[in-house]
Order: C-alpha cells, then structure tokens, then sequence
C-alpha cells in the first residue's frame, strides 16, 4: 500500500475504533433485550459531516448532541417509554429524594462528558480531517461502503426498513437511524388518539379476554374487595424462590382464605398495566384517557360504583407522576389518595427505597384495611412504588442471586407480602388481587433471566 493512503487508513480505522468502544460502553451499560442497535447510522456519517466543519466549538457540540441523543431515547425505550414523554416525566425529579452525592455524580459526569468530547475533538486524529481535500472523497466512501454492509446484516436479519427476515431464529438488530427512530416517537406523541372504546380488549396468552382483574372481580358481588398493582413484580422462573417469595399469603390457607395463584401475560410500563387492569383495554389506552379525559365504555371502576361500592384510589407517591391523579378521577374514583394524605409531620413512614418522594407501601396497605370495612361494600385499588428500579440495594447476598440489587428488591416485596399476610389475618377482607404491572427492569442479563420474559404473576 502507498503511503499517501497510509494516514488516511488510520484516520478510518480511528473512527471505527472510536464507535466500536463507545457502543460497547453504551451496550455494557444496557445489556438488555431492548433490540437496541449496536449504534446509529448517524455516526457512520460523522467523519464525513467534519469535513464541512472546521470549528472544534462546533464540532463538540454536534457530537454531543449525537450521544446525548443516544442516551435519552435508550433511557426512554428502557423505561417502556417513547422519548417526549419521557422527557415530560423529568420534571418529576425535582419532587423525587436523590441524595447529595447523586448530583455531585451528575455535575462531574456531566464535567467529564464535556472534557472528553473537547479531547477526542482536538485530537491529532480529528484536528485532520478536512484538511485535505480528498478527505470528503475518502469519508464519502467509508460512509457508503459501512452503512451498505450494516444495511444488508439487518435487512437479513429482518431490522431493516425492506422488512426482510429469511432466518427468524438468529435475530441481531447492528444498526438503526436515530433520526428515524426521534421521528416515530414524535408521530407517537402527537396522535391523536381514539376513544377509549376503539383499542382492543386485552388478551392474555392462554386466549382469555379478560385482565387478572376483570377475571376475578368483575363479576364478584362481594362486599370488600381489593386490587394491588406491586410495583415491578415480575414471574420469578425458580418456582422455589417464588414460593418463598410469597409463603406468608400461602399459609393464609390455613386461616380459611382461598389462594390462587395466577399468571398474566404483559406488555409496557406501570400505564399500560393500569389500563390492563382497570379498563381491560392494552396498548396506548393509557394515553387516549389523559388525552380526551373521557371514558366512552364502563370500566372496573364505574361497574363497582354502579354496583353500590365505595371505590377508592390509593398510591404512597405522587398523583403528578404520569398525570395518575388526573387518571383516576376520569375512572371514577369517588375516593383518591395520595403522598400528601399520607406523609407524617415527622417523616416516620418516609421510604428510602428509591428515588422517589413517597410513604412506605404498608402505610397505604394499612389505611385500605383499617377504612374497607367503614363501607358496606368498597373497592379499593393501591398502586405501589417503593419496589421501583433503581433499588437501594443492602449487602445481603445469599447466593441466590447475581447481584446485591436482585436481592434486596425480591425481599421488599416479600416483606410487602408478610405485612399483607398480617392484615389479612387481622381483617376478613372477601376478595384481594395482587397483579405485577411489569418485571423489574434490571440493567443486566443475569439479573432480567431472573423472571420470565412475557409475564407477571
């Protein structure tokens, strides 16, 4: 090889270098199944576009906008969410607990973010480009040839726009366009929705049409009823941990109580579990009633007020996270109740679990037990929250499970259970649910195998 193609080898095989660490840091920190791309076409295309850009200011900013752009829709996809709502959602952080050093965290890494864009930019590598004219010539070529080959491993494995999958069983996603990807959420965002009436009924794996909720209470003319949402809840595939997990409901068998034990099929976040479970309606619903505030079908909500029940809405947070309080007054709730009717003056009952500004989950529990029976007949609905990802994890460490995190959260929620047990062995309550919304959103493959893929228990 001559030595004038010499530099500019290097200069390619630099770039290649570059997105190949970046996206294994990126892939490292989300090993998840999201079908998230190894990268975007967007960066193939970045040496070529600092050819037209000779200013180091600029060509900071327009890299950093690139990963800033990566990062949030892979947060906002990894939260079963689209990335203007998303976005919408980051407001609530303000009203959310982060300790100190949290934002210290964010103030350096935000500090070392910058710096390190302002050095691979004034790199010797990167200071280069577009210097010489045939740069543009040489980064078209790689731009093409590299978005060809990419293009072709995913119209093969059935990720491209042509929609072409000969091998369905070896399904690897390399590549999508970022701008593409923005451009679908955006659409999302602003459909305009149908009424609630026009989105299919929710089916269940086994061919059911009916939601946990509506199989088992919808029908049901007893007087004190319950449905609780557990806060990332997942199906645990070892059945052993899933019985220890839940012992203390099982012994309730010897009280006289009648357990069954279920298994849901699921699809998106905490919304979309809401309306599974309230409206028996899936995919977007969730948004069509915040958007046109109006129910045109009778929900779980409107046939218990209709049947003489009291119902009631109860959450340890925040009716602002996700407009939920908004949500519950359109179902009908003659009751709602959330954070502010539940904190203490002095803090007592504060959960520490996680970010988030709410009271422990067994305070909530309680108020519903203590305040069923003032009715004659009451239908309660809890949603909880301090079993929400990120855990704050303790050092137990059985050797059960990969991580400290893993651990932590499956016993939060089987102390959830043993105060349930207890108030249930305090108070005949006629009928209780308990539905996982989603499984827990855990960062890594070893954690996420925990729980199987498609259902909640």
């Amino acid at each position: 090889m001559s030595n004038q193609y010499q530099p500019k080898l290097k200069l390619v095989l630099f770039f290649v270098l570059f997105f190949f660490l970046f996206n294994i840091i990126l892939n490292g920190f989300y090993l998840i199944s999201l079908e998230r791309p190894y990268f975007y076409y967007e960066y193939l295309a970045l040496p070529l576009l600092f050819c037209y850009i000779p200013k180091n200011r600029i060509r900071v900013l327009v890299l950093g906008l690139v990963l800033l752009a990566d990062a949030v829709i892979s947060l906002a996809h990894f939260y079963f969410f689209d990335t203007v709502n998303y976005l919408r959602k980051l407001p609530s952080l303000l009203i959310t607990h982060f300790p100190w050093y949290f934002w210290l965290v964010i103030i350096a890494g935000i500090t070392i973010f910058i710096g390190g864009l302002t050095l691979f930019i004034k790199s010797k590598n990167v200071k280069q480009i577009g210097h010489i004219k045939s740069d543009k010539k040489t980064f078209s070529y790689f731009f093409v040839v590299s978005f060809s080959i990419i293009y072709f491993f995913d119209t093969l494995f059935g990720f491209s726009l042509l929609n072409f999958r000969p091998n369905n069983n070896f399904r690897v996603n390399i590549a999508k366009s970022i701008i593409t990807e923005y451009y679908k959420d955006m659409k999302l965002y602003l459909k305009s929705y149908e009424s609630i009436s026009h989105f299919n009924d929710f089916k269940n794996s086994n061919g059911d049409t009916l939601s946990i909720s509506y199989k088992y209470l919808l029908a049901d003319t007893s007087s004190h009823q319950v449905l609780i949402i557990l806060e990332s809840w997942g199906l645990l595939k070892d059945s052993s941990l899933r019985i220890q997990q839940i012992q203390s409901i099982l012994n309730l068998e010897h009280k006289g109580y009648d357990i069954k034990f279920d298994s849901s099929y699921f699809k998106g976040g905490t919304s979309q579990a809401e309306a599974r479970e309230l409206l028996n309606k899936e995919g977007e619903a969730y948004y069509s009633i915040i958007q046109n505030g109006q129910l045109d079908i009778e929900g779980l909500t409107e046939h218990k007020n209709k049947a003489g029940y009291h119902t009631s809405a109860l959450q340890s947070f925040s009716g602002f996270h996700s407009s939920g309080q908004r949500f519950r007054k359109i179902l009908g709730f003659n009751t709602i109740k959330d954070y502010s009717d539940f904190k203490s003056p002095n803090l007592s009952n504060e959960n520490y679990n996680n970010h988030y500004q709410a009271v422990n989950d067994e305070t909530v529990f309680d108020y519903c037990f203590n305040n069923a029976f003032s009715h004659k007949k009451s239908f309660t609905y809890i949603l909880t929250i301090n079993t929400h990802l990120p855990f704050r994890s303790q050092k137990l460490k059985t050797g059960l499970f990969p991580t400290n995190e893993t651990e932590s959260q499956y016993k939060r929620v089987q102390d959830q259970f043993k105060h349930l047990a207890n108030l249930l062995n305090k108070f005949q309550m006629d009928k209780v649910v308990i539905v996982g919304d989603h499984p827990p959103p855990f960062m890594y493959n070893t954690e996420r195998n925990l729980y199987l893929k498609d259902f909640v228990p």
